[in-house]
Order: structure tokens, then C-alpha cells, then sequence
């Protein structure tokens, strides 16, 4: 009966010890991998911005700007992922209003829902990435340079939009735990009185858990 005993002890201790360090061996390293990852996103951006000045034309403006934030990854196979994440939108144009040295700063937040395929196994393999934002309007700041100088923050309550991404480029491994990802995407948006067209360079450094 003690002999039965210590080696029940023994089993109940030594096999939990054991699976843990399989799980940090090197040979077992897809066992301990981790289905998630996190990304730091960085993106210059281009939007060309239509409103519906008369019953039959929208009025074209251009608003460069920049995009910043961060996305949460899980892998469902081993080349397909959902994403999900918070970007910070700064947009900017000349020439808005009633002067020719006035500028119009606009700032917003996307929430995107994204799925990512790559399509290979390779440490450089094309990715591709498609899904929704949810984009909210948050402020607009309005200067005018011209004398006299002033500057106005306009808080306008609009509702949140949800536009459509499509995104292809490539995406390099650096090693297990590290990967680049870079690659243009489009994001259009369309309501009853404006459209948007969006042109980015997503660019993405991939932190495997």
C-alpha cells in the first residue's frame, strides 16, 4: 500500500512537471506556441473625400494624412487569422473655406474587423487581408493663417460609419516570435451624401506570445 501511494505522489507530481517542460523544449515549441499575437500599426494615408454640393455632383477634396494604433491577432488555421484593433486617424487640406490660406485638421478612430491569409509557409510569403471598419468622426480643428490668425475646434455629432478594407502585400518572419508585415490598402465608405476613398500603406510589426 505505501509503495502504491509514493508512486501515485510521484506520478501526480513529476507529470505536470514534465508536460511543462516540454512545453519550454525547443522541439516542442508548437506545442507552447500561442494561437494569438499583437501588432503595432503605422500607416500614411490618402483619402479622397466627395460630398454632395448639388443634386448631381459631389465636390472632390483631398485629405492626406497618417494613421497609428494597434490590432490583436488570432490565428484560426495555419495561414488564416482574424484581427481586431484601434487606429487614431489625422487628416489634413488646404484651402478650405472662405480664405486660400486656410487649413481643415480632421481626427477620427477606426475600429476594424479584419481576416488575413497568407499564402505560404515561406519567411516572405504575399498576405492578404479583407473585412470591415467601424469609423467615428471625432473633431475637426479649423485655422486660418491669414491676419487675423484663429483657430476653431468643431465637434460635430455625426454617426459612425462602417466602411469596407481591402488589402494585399507581404509579410516577412524575422523569427518565431517577430514578423513584418507591409502592404497598400483601399477603404471605401458611402453614405446618402459623400463618399470616401482611402488609400494606405499598412505597414504592421507582428509580436508572436
Amino acid at each position: 500500500m505505501n509503495k502504491d501511494r509514493l508512486l501515485k505522489s510521484a506520478q501526480s507530481t513529476f507529470i505536470p512537471f514534465g508536460i511543462f517542460v516540454l512545453l519550454l523544449v525547443p522541439g516542442h515549441k508548437m506545442i507552447a506556441q500561442s494561437r494569438f499575437s499583437m501588432s503595432v500599426d503605422v500607416a500614411p494615408i490618402s483619402e479622397l473625400f466627395r460630398s454632395r454640393s448639388t443634386p448631381k455632383e459631389f465636390e472632390p477634396m483631398n485629405m492626406p494624412g497618417f494613421q497609428a494604433g494597434s490590432s490583436l491577432h488570432f490565428r484560426v488555421a495555419p495561414r488564416w487569422s482574424l484581427s481586431s484593433g484601434l487606429w487614431l486617424e489625422w487628416k489634413s487640406t488646404k484651402q478650405v473655406g472662405t480664405g486660400p490660406f486656410t487649413n481643415l485638421g480632421h481626427h477620427s478612430i477606426k475600429v476594424p474587423l479584419l481576416v488575413h491569409y497568407q499564402r505560404t509557409d515561406k519567411r516572405l510569403t504575399p498576405y492578404f487581408s479583407a473585412g470591415l471598419v467601424w469609423d467615428k468622426y471625432k473633431y475637426s480643428v479649423y485655422a486660418n493663417s491669414k491676419p487675423p490668425r484663429s483657430i476653431t475646434v468643431f465637434n460635430v455629432a455625426t454617426d459612425p460609419q462602417i466602411k469596407y478594407l481591402l488589402g494585399a502585400g507581404g509579410k516577412y518572419q524575422f523569427n518565431e516570435h517577430l514578423a513584418g508585415i507591409i502592404q497598400p490598402t483601399f477603404i471605401y465608405g458611402t453614405r446618402s451624401s459623400e463618399r470616401s476613398y482611402q488609400l494606405s500603406l499598412q505597414t504592421q510589426l507582428v509580436f508572436q506570445f
